[in-house]
């Protein structure tokens, strides 16, 4: 058993998850990382200056006042603000929840920016004020309310989900231990509520990378992807197990069987050229699947909304129900073919 398989069943410890994207701001080393943390999502970038202008410049701009403690425990407050889902949804749920509504897709950046963004397409013109104050009239322009639809719901272990990758891949330059980025590519949407959005990030890890030679072995890859954003800004545990292969074998998805290891059989691709670096380029689709049971901030009404508006769903009914998979058009399985390139 590989040690991929092994981490997807969850027969070792759960991997550390890192990245300026990904990591909890109260699980950071000091409070000048869980600050350049909240500062990154919220602006962008990391801000200069005394820790404690910044912290007070990011009071100010989400909740208008400076908060109560010391410097460490007005960092946690912020950060809690910003990420925990706790009696109702974070700020970062809702503005994902937000851009969903309008933009059919979760879009990257820092908060500001993308407030800012949603302000354009729904108000035709930037807002003022808090963070706080300027989410709750977009969620009344857009919802008809203040408070958004969301509502707490189990995700079971083995969803799928459909996600590509957003640079290519070559085993000529990559390393152990470099993280690939992931993106969501079809809403999933389980009993009529909003789970994973089209654009939301995720990531994996190499564990192995070969390079060709000139004995004429291929280049080959071993990428263990690990976590993934759902609608309410979660980092839900993910992974390659028997259902996502299963369905990346049945629809012969070529590039996607090299880019997580499986066996590439022969009668999926033209002749094999030996001695290549194997090459997977940034868009290519494959499956993932959860690893265990989540309860999350769901959006309530998402499977109405893009049914009705003719985007691809990945739809995820009650247990006993059969997993329906809806695609835009069919692959073309003659033209699929394994990409290898010079050394």
């Amino acid at each position: 058993m590989s040690l991929k398989k092994i981490l997807c069943t969850g027969l070792t410890a759960a991997m550390i998850f890192t990245g300026s994207q990904f990591t909890s701001a109260a699980g950071s080393d000091s409070a000048s990382g869980s600050l350049a943390k909240i500062e990154i999502d919220t602006y962008g970038v990391e801000q200069d200056g005394p820790l404690i202008a910044r912290v007070g410049r990011l009071e100010k701009d989400y909740t208008g006042q400076n908060m109560q403690g010391n410097l460490n425990m007005r960092i946690n407050a912020v950060s809690d603000l910003i990420y925990q889902n706790s009696g109702e949804p974070s700020l970062m749920a809702k503005v994902n929840a937000l851009e969903w509504n309008v933009k059919n897709e979760v879009v990257s950046g820092g908060l500001a920016q993308r407030i800012a963004g949603l302000e354009n397409v729904i108000l035709g013109t930037s807002g003022s004020g808090t963070f706080s104050d300027r989410i709750k009239s977009l969620a009344k322009e857009s919802f008809g309310d203040e408070k958004i639809p969301m509502v707490q719901v189990r995700v079971p272990a083995g969803t799928l989900i459909k996600v590509a990758t957003t640079e290519t891949l070559n085993t000529r330059t990559m390393q152990v231990g470099d993280t690939v980025p992931i993106k969501v590519e079809e809403d999933v949407i389980i009993d009529g509520n909003l789970i994973f959005a089209r654009g939301l990030r995720g990531k994996g890890e190499v564990l192995e990378v070969k390079s060709a030679n000139k004995w004429g072995r291929n280049g080959r890859m071993d990428i263990n992807f690990n976590r993934l954003e759902c609608i309410d800004g979660e980092q839900i545990k993910i992974c390659v197990g028997d259902d996502a292969e299963e369905l990346m074998t049945q629809n012969k998805m070529v590039d996607a069987a090299a880019l997580v290891g499986l066996d590439l059989k022969d009668d999926w691709k033209k002749a094999t050229v030996h001695g290549k670096n194997l090459e997977i380029p940034a868009g290519t689709e494959f499956y993932v699947q959860l690893e265990e049971n989540e309860f999350i901030y769901a959006l309530q009404g998402g499977a109405s909304i893009k049914i009705a508006s003719g985007s691809n769903v990945i739809t995820v009914p009650s247990e006993e129900e059969e997993v329906i998979i809806v695609e835009e058009d069919d692959r073309d399985e003659e033209t699929t073919e394994i990409r290898y390139t010079e050394e």
